[in-house]
């Protein structure tokens, strides 16, 4: 029974590496999104306090 503890602890390490090389690209992708998405709100709030400051004119 250790032998099979050590054989899913050495899999789950094995699989740990394979699946590295996956999680650089898709926090890359999920940081692009997450920047364009700031982006955006943050184009949106100048544009209704621009719209609010020719109103009150």
């Amino acid at each position: 029974m250790p032998v099979f503890y050590f054989l899913v602890i050495c899999g789950a390490i094995a699989v740990w590496f394979l699946l590295s090389g996956i999680f650089y690209p898709i926090g890359k992708f999920l940081k692009h999104i997450g920047d364009d998405v700031i982006g955006e709100l943050t184009r949106e709030d100048e544009n209704k306090k621009e719209k609010k400051t020719e109103d009150n004119e």
